[in-house]
């Protein structure tokens, strides 16, 4: 049995990776669609100045910066990274979490939290490529008395609005991005599953079909979201579902709350007019990491919940496709603590797709998973149904499941991508969860297992993806992406 040293010993084959050492936070921020190609920037931590190297995490601002590193794709899958980057050197500040939008007259735009400034900004490229920019503009001109963190933009009746991060945040608005009037609060009120005092950072405000999604994270709860309606007359929006996209690891005191490992989303529109969202994965075992989560297509789910599935390109990666018809789990036994455990099949785990189909009517009510990674019967990597306690547990990661919508459906399609130590796993199109493998054992054996009766699965597809890292392995070689690290 061999082992890798740790997490950053490993090129992934089809997640995008920052191609040095990282440092975070690598947050998605301003996402374009110019002519044919896919522009995304991502948060980068560097030493700035190079003073005072030996300060404390809590002081890391005076001797840190933020710059947005900007990298390029025709397809989504495979990304080139780019000399175009914005930093310090430019913009005379770091540059911290903000979102990207497209003017009133069709020029790409950036709102961004200005580091140590006090101050958001908006910052406008001079071309479709992005490698030339305008000066910042700052939103708070008229010093405003707020606190000015992560922002968005967006456009309403042709009229410019921004919000600052916050528990509820502030609104601005504008009629040419230059000068900036005080609204109010963003959000009418908040919704009673939402936990006193979580905030709205990473903020992308939308709108989806007939509604309106604000996407966001909490510090305290991680990733989740609202739907909602804007109030045109009284400028604010109206928030009637809130749902969670990241959930508690069961095993770690310190993140009960959050896993951590889905943070700080940001979406764009496709050339076809799909809204497609990306993440960070913080995982926290891995020290600086940047990692963005597989893309995710967002669609509304009776206006009340997000369908969350993956990005329909993925398919391209696809080969050497595997078939694996009625497969039956029995388990005789009445014990609902008794359990069977089947192997399935053996495949190399360093980057495929499973697709399992399953009638509804097999698994109501019953509890049963799967085991990744596995050897014999041992537990390996394991997916949990949990219909009792209304939940699934992908490794540590326990999220919540409605198998309510889901017993209503006749077949439920579970899909899983395996990129080496990553797994992110699908359920029809009303959850999905992402998951660390941490012990990089070479086991290879899939297993299915029930708990209480048996059921059936109807097929199961597997494919070995492609690997699509030339554009990072490039990058890693010629360190294209470094900063500057004085101004």
């Amino acid at each position: 049995m061999s082992k890798r040293k740790n997490f950053n010993d490993v090129d992934l084959s089809f997640h995008l990776q920052h191609p040095g050492k990282g440092n975070e936070p690598g947050d998605p921020n301003a996402i374009f669609y110019l002519n044919g190609v896919y522009h995304l920037h991502y948060i980068l931590r560097h030493k700035w100045n190079g003073v005072r190297k030996n300060l404390p995490r809590s002081n890391f601002p005076y001797n840190h910066s933020h710059s947005f590193i900007h990298c390029t794709s025709k397809d989504m899958l495979n990304w080139e990274w780019q000399k175009t980057k914005l930093q310090p050197s430019f913009t005379r500040h770091g540059m911290f979490s903000g979102t990207g939008f497209i003017t009133l007259d069709k020029k790409p735009a950036i709102i961004y939290h200005g580091e140590n400034t006090k101050n958001n900004y908006v910052i406008i490229a001079k071309n479709n490529e992005l490698s030339k920019w305008n000066k910042p503009l700052p939103i708070n001109k008229n010093k405003f008395k707020i606190k000015f963190w992560d922002p968005d933009c967006f456009i309403i009746n042709n009229t410019y609005y921004s919000i600052s991060g916050g528990i509820n945040p502030d609104l601005f608005r504008s009629k040419n991005l230059i000068e900036w009037k005080y609204v109010g609060k963003f959000m009418s009120k908040d919704l009673g599953d939402v936990v006193k005092g979580e905030d709205i950072s990473c903020p992308n405000f939308f709108k989806l079909k007939n509604k309106w999604v604000l996407l966001c994270i909490s510090h305290s709860h991680g990733c989740r979201y609202y739907i909602g309606d804007w109030d045109k007359k009284k400028e604010q929006f109206i928030p009637e579902v809130h749902e969670r996209m990241n959930w508690p690891d069961i095993t770690d005191p310190i993140f009960a709350l959050e896993s951590r490992n889905f943070f700080a989303p940001e979406t764009v529109i496709t050339k076809d007019g799909r809204r497609v969202m990306w993440s960070w994965l913080r995982i926290q075992n891995i020290k600086n990491s940047n990692i963005l989560s597989i893309p995710r297509e967002l669609n509304s789910y009776n206006n009340k919940k997000l369908s969350i599935t993956p990005l329909k390109e993925l398919e391209k990666l696809r080969y050497d496709k595997k078939i694996l018809n009625k497969i039956q789990i029995k388990n005789k036994s009445k014990n609902s603590n008794d359990s069977i455990t089947k192997k399935i099949t053996s495949i190399n785990f360093n980057a495929i797709e499973i697709k399992l189909f399953i009638k509804s009517s097999e698994i109501k009510n019953k509890r049963f998973g799967f085991q990744l990674f596995s050897k014999n019967k041992d537990i390996g990597f394991p997916i949990i149904f949990e219909p009792e306690l209304k939940s699934i547990l992908v490794g540590s990661t326990k999220a919540s499941l409605d198998f309510q919508n889901l017993y209503k459906t006749k077949n439920i399609e579970i899909t899983i991508f395996i990129d080496h130590f990553l797994i992110e796993v699908f359920i029809n199109d009303i959850q999905s969860v992402v998951g660390i493998y941490e012990k990089f054992e070479n086991k290879n054996q899939i297993n299915a297992y029930s708990f209480n009766g048996s059921f059936i699965i109807e097929k199961i597809l597997i494919w070995k993806l492609k690997k699509i890292n030339s554009g990072y392995k490039k990058a890693k070689k010629n360190k294209i992406w470094r900063v500057k690290e004085k101004i």
